[in-house]
């Protein structure tokens, strides 16, 4: 259904998101005074419709203010995060749980850009949180086609997408198979609104494949130091420790644990049933006796009172979900500082060396592949493999000696 842009609209919009998300009188009212001043910039330009130009316009005008303390800081704050949610919701992406106070975008397109990048967007059918990656690269290559006076031809050249891919390649060496597949996407886009594509078969290439790291999992000093580590008698503490304890002993990945629910644990069972994020298959899993009593202990004696279905929550007003993987990534990199485990960037000392960890002591207790991969919630038995080379005593069992190829001399004699 198309929306209205009717900058009422889109507030109204807005608020029922907010509601939705149990903001407190104070945050509502807060917005609310944020709108207020919103509306009373776009009035000043004659407009009573949004407007990406005259939205960016606004921020601008608020940044200002700030730094000539016109307004307060958290005034600020307000403003710019209502401006900004009123650029997802016309854009027909979800509200974010934070945004940048910097630049919104790398580049800023003109009207006609915005324009196309907004119906493309409409044309998508693929998940909600694939849609930012993907507009990440449709809003580069519009703004390539700007400088590139593609729009004055209306026509797409092979030097034109070899010359684009080059380019992305420089920010996205670890992820080109992804760039080449939404390229593909802009470029049917852009056929369907009179463009000439020259070779769309140049973004149809897969990149070669690149060496793959073998990250670490977690030792048992690792995981016991991290056990150790939150303080069980302060509300954070016992929420950080139900996390941690749930992912050390099941392997569930961060937003599977963001997304739980009451209603997806079993007391009387001792079982979580979910449907993986990642893939939308249901899983169920047995959970511990000490797993159990650390998400009582969180849920009864510390979790505010609220009407979010979801079992962990933020720590301040308004009380919300934990925001997708980023926040239960925070929890155990938090404590990694803290307790003093030795990492370095990459080094794949992170939430999800949880998963290799259980892949890892299934492995290492000879259970059946098929019940590794329905535990990990893999639908691919192959992908088991990757945590073969975590233990060295397997990878021992899979070596080949000399038998078939005899070193007769030389340095292995």
């Amino acid at each position: 259904m198309e929306r209205s842009k009717k900058l009422t609209d889109g507030y109204l919009g807005i608020m029922r998101y907010l509601d939705s998300i149990g903001c407190s009188v104070d945050t509502i009212r807060g917005y609310r005074s944020a709108y207020a001043s919103l509306e009373k910039f776009f009035l000043s330009k004659g407009l009573d419709s949004y407007s990406y130009e005259v939205n960016m316009l606004y921020r601008e005008s608020v940044n200002s203010d700030i730094e000539n303390e016109v307004i307060s800081n958290k005034t600020g704050i307000f403003r710019r995060r209502l401006s900004h949610m009123f650029d997802d919701w016309f854009s027909y992406m979800p509200i974010q749980g934070k945004y940048s106070n910097g630049k919104r975008f790398k580049y800023t397109l003109n009207q006609v850009s915005e324009r196309l990048l907004e119906d493309f967007v409409k044309s998508l059918n693929v998940s909600p949180i694939t849609i930012p990656s993907i507009c990440s690269i449709a809003r580069d290559f519009l703004h390539f086609a700007e400088q590139e006076s593609m729009y004055k031809n209306q026509e797409v050249t092979a030097d034109d997408i070899v010359s684009f891919i080059k380019l992305e390649a420089e920010s996205h060496r670890g992820s080109m198979n992804n760039v080449l597949c939404y390229l593909r996407k802009i470029l049917q886009f852009l056929a369907l609104n009179g463009f000439q594509i020259a070779s769309v078969e140049l973004a149809s290439y897969k990149t070669a494949p690149t060496r793959r790291k073998i990250y670490p999992a977690f030792t048992d000093e690792d995981l016991s130091a991290l056990l150790l580590g939150p303080d069980r008698d302060t509300a954070m503490g016992k929420r950080d420790y139900a996390v941690i304890l749930l992912a050390s002993l099941t392997g569930l990945r961060a937003i599977d644990i963001a997304n739980l629910t009451f209603e997806n644990i079993d007391q009387e069972c001792m079982s979580i049933c979910f449907s993986q994020h990642k893939t939308g298959v249901l899983n169920a899993l047995p959970i511990s006796h000490d797993v159990l009593d650390a998400i009582n202990d969180y849920t009864q004696n510390a979790r505010p009172e609220c009407g979010v279905p979801q079992v962990f929550l933020t720590m301040d007003k308004p009380y919300r979900k934990l925001h997708d993987m980023a926040s239960v990534r925070n929890i155990v990199n938090r404590y990694i500082r803290r307790c003093g485990i030795e990492k370095e960037p990459w080094d794949g000392k992170t939430f999800h060396a949880f998963r290799r960890t259980i892949g890892k002591w299934l492995l290492e207790s000879s259970v059946d592949v098929q019940m590794i991969s329905q535990v990990l919630g893999h639908r691919d038995g192959e992908i088991i493999k990757r945590y073969l080379p975590l233990s060295l005593n397997l990878l021992r069992e899979c070596a080949l000696d000399f038998a078939y190829a005899p070193l007769e001399e030389g340095v292995y004699k």
